[in-house]
């Protein structure tokens, strides 16, 4: 075995159900035992607020990608995560990547959610 150090997302469709797991350094491979997975240096934060979110795998495909985009955008305050982002989708059989349009999209739907939370203060004084 190599010591690369690094890990391997992996996921797939077995008898077309899906299937996550992960390879981790030096080559041992790790099933998930949940509808998501992160790796890397903003794994917990991300994988927190898919928790947080109540992620599903009931999730429609647009509310899924809008989760795992937001997820990833979250992650990006923990040290060492960058801004590049590259989704796959594996579907009836097929595996796509999300096109930069759709990213841009993503992005978009995002800021203008995070635009319109209501701050601490705000949310205090509703709470009164």
């Amino acid at each position: 075995k190599a010591d690369l150090e690094i890990t391997i997302n992996l996921s797939g469709l077995t008898n077309g159900r899906a299937q996550i797991g992960k390879v981790i350094n030096p080559g041992f491979y790790e099933a998930c035992k949940s509808s998501f997975d992160a790796i890397g240096a903003g794994e917990k934060r991300a994988s927190e607020f898919l928790i947080e979110s109540r992620y599903s795998d009931a999730y429609d495909l647009p509310s899924a990608l809008f989760a795992v985009y937001s997820a990833k955008r979250a992650s990006e305050s923990m040290l060492g995560v960058g801004k590049e982002t590259d989704i796959g989708i594996l579907r009836d059989g097929q595996a796509r990547i999300v096109s930069d349009e759709m990213k841009h999209a993503l992005a978009a739907a995002y800021e203008k959610l995070r635009s319109t939370k209501p701050d601490l203060d705000t949310v205090v004084r509703l709470l009164k």
